[in-house]
């Protein structure tokens, strides 16, 4: 949410993302915006949000994955925001939006398996996406870039490190459902990511300088 609501000093020093201060050094705000937010009404909205969406993605990508998502793609919306918008911003829903990105390419990427329930589900996430997107472009008072930049982390991100579940087959065993893309072999992957982020961020800073 922008500084247009922020309600003061207290947001500020809490750690809301304000680019003078990220300019100065204060680099931690890149990471505490994801859990401030301005008022009870949103974080509710964003616990709400987060409870839908939550399950839908740690179910099939397990704990790890959806923690490393949430936390790398609210990041990136952060660095995002830092880079093309001027307000001060707090919130959770970038990293909400990396969780919705990586959930549509897990979508994508399983396409053959899941049939047509997969591709209606897609199209579903893909409106929902679009709708929210657009309502950030008409309200003045909801940092879009950071959705942005939350959503393309979490699209990323999916592509990267999303399940991608096959049958194996033996001759002894019974045919089993494997993950054909584990994250222990994808570490390096999450490491460039982290990495691209950093050189992302200080680019941002020396035009901002």
């Amino acid at each position: 949410m922008s500084q247009t609501v922020l309600g003061g000093d207290i947001v500020t020093a809490l750690g809301a993302k304000v680019n003078q201060h990220i300019i100065a050094g204060e680099y931690w705000r890149l990471v505490t915006p994801i859990f401030i937010h301005v008022n009870l009404i949103h974080l509710f909205v964003n616990c709400y949000s987060l409870y839908v969406i939550g399950p839908q993605v740690e179910i099939p990508f397990g704990y790890a994955r959806h923690l490393l998502i949430y936390l790398l793609s609210g990041i990136a919306g952060v660095i995002l925001s830092f880079a093309l918008s001027p307000n001060a911003s707090v919130g959770a829903s970038g990293a909400i939006f990396g969780l919705v990105g990586a959930l549509a390419l897990y979508l994508y990427r399983n396409r053959t398996g899941f049939g047509e329930f997969g591709r209606q589900r897609l199209m579903s996430l893909l409106f929902i996406i679009g709708l929210n997107l657009f309502f950030g472009v008409v309200a003045t008072r909801i940092d879009n870039w950071g959705h942005v930049g939350g959503l393309t982390g979490g699209a990323i991100l999916g592509w990267l490190i999303a399940p991608e579940f096959g049958v194996e087959k033996d001759f002894v065993a019974e045919p089993r459902v494997v993950d054909r893309n584990p994250l222990a072999a994808r570490w390096l992957a999450v490491a460039a990511f982290a990495l691209a982020l950093g050189a992302l961020t200080s680019v941002a800073i020396f035009l901002q300088r």
